[in-house]
């Protein structure tokens, strides 16, 4: 008989893709295909028109931001019992304050973003501590996204290293039809003739060094930058002086994938990722990648990538300009970037999240 798992919907239910939610998407896909009943735990009733409808869906009404706001306020933890279906797995893609009885708990996590850089998120630091700390306690296993943030844990909680594993994210971007240049024409974008940022508008995500580093290289070819305005996004933006920094809030999966491949190149000096998804989806589209030298971004990039220190904006002004204008060396980029997308597949996934789930002894 198939075990059923429960899966937060903490960040499916968000209108707008994320990290996590590709995350959580991704999973969902893959316990299908292993042939796991799959149950999604939604906070709110979800319409029949939105991606979500389409799993078993268990709602508990405004599950999460109860259960935040008891822990937060008075160190309660949530507990649920669930009668129907029967959960054998809670599988959390997020630290959650969150039990359901009688189950065995995974939690995922992303990274430790907020106790290694303070400065560079909103969270409360102290309660996002405490979150980390009951998952460690409360899991039967971690899983992370890389490597990195399974050394942060290790090295800021001395968490059992046998106890975490590392699921890479899988990339379901491919090279498309080349020959359709309608959505770039919408934008009034032209193909190999513009540089891409792809990623949150935030203190994190190092976009006001990208600008400056743009700026000062008095550049034609124009910079978009696609995301949504996050935390202190006016005074990532303050020193745009340019009509040639193009800023899209938001553009749908399918349009995502032509910007993507018809970037003369993709520029991502995060100050600290996790994983760090758009890497790897430009690189599938074979778009030569700068990116920062630090956290899991070398994992995930390898020697497909131009690496940059990400607090010198010199420094990602001189790799972008020698970028731009080596032909040679974005050819050898692109090819090199294709190669190393290859690594991060679907079947490999798949194969880690069923050695994950087999382990469980149930």
């Amino acid at each position: 008989m198939s075990l059923i798992v429960l899966v937060d919907g903490y960040n499916l239910e968000l209108p707008q893709g994320t990290g996590i939610k590709t995350y959580s998407e991704n999973l969902l896909s893959a316990l299908k295909h292993l042939g796991y009943s799959t149950t999604v735990l939604t906070s709110r009733q979800i319409n029949p028109q939105e991606p979500l409808a389409q799993y078993q869906l268990l709602t508990k009404y405004k599950c999460y931001r109860v259960s935040n706001l008891l822990f937060k306020g008075l160190r309660i933890k949530s507990q649920f019992k669930i009668k129907q279906p029967n959960i054998d797995i809670w599988h959390a893609t997020y630290p959650l304050p969150i039990t359901i009885k009688n189950t065995l708990k995974i939690t995922t996590i992303h990274d430790l973003i907020p106790l290694k850089l303070p400065h560079l998120t909103l969270d409360n630091k102290r309660f996002f501590k405490e979150l980390i700390n009951i998952s460690l306690q409360e899991s039967h296993c971690i899983v992370t996204v890389s490597e990195s943030t399974k050394k942060d844990i290790i090295e800021l909680f001395n968490y059992p290293e046998e106890k975490i594993h590392v699921t890479y994210q899988p990339t379901i971007f491919r090279k498309i039809d080349s020959t359709n240049n309608n959505i770039l024409e919408k934008y009034q974008l032209e193909k190999n003739n513009y540089i891409l940022f792809v990623g949150a508008i935030e203190p994190k995500k190092n976009v006001q060094r990208i600008i400056e580093a743009y700026q000062q290289l008095k550049l034609k070819q124009p910079l978009v930058i696609i995301g949504k305005k996050a935390w202190l996004w006016q005074e990532e933006l303050k020193n745009i002086n340019t009509s040639s920094v193009i800023l899209l809030d938001y553009v749908s999966k399918q349009e995502l994938q032509y910007f993507y491949q018809g970037a003369t190149c993709f520029i991502f000096p995060s100050l600290y990722e996790g994983f760090g998804l758009p890497v790897l989806e430009a690189m599938s589209f074979g778009t030569p990648v700068i990116t920062s030298n630090i956290s899991s971004l070398p994992e995930v990039a390898g020697d497909a990538a131009l690496y940059v220190d990400p607090y010198n904006t010199q420094d990602i002004a001189e790799k972008l300009n020698s970028l731009i204008n080596n032909n040679e060396l974005r050819e050898k980029l692109a090819k090199a970037a294709q190669q190393r997308a290859k690594i991060f597949t679907m079947e490999k996934y798949l194969q880690k999240i069923a050695e994950i789930y087999q382990n469980l002894g149930i």
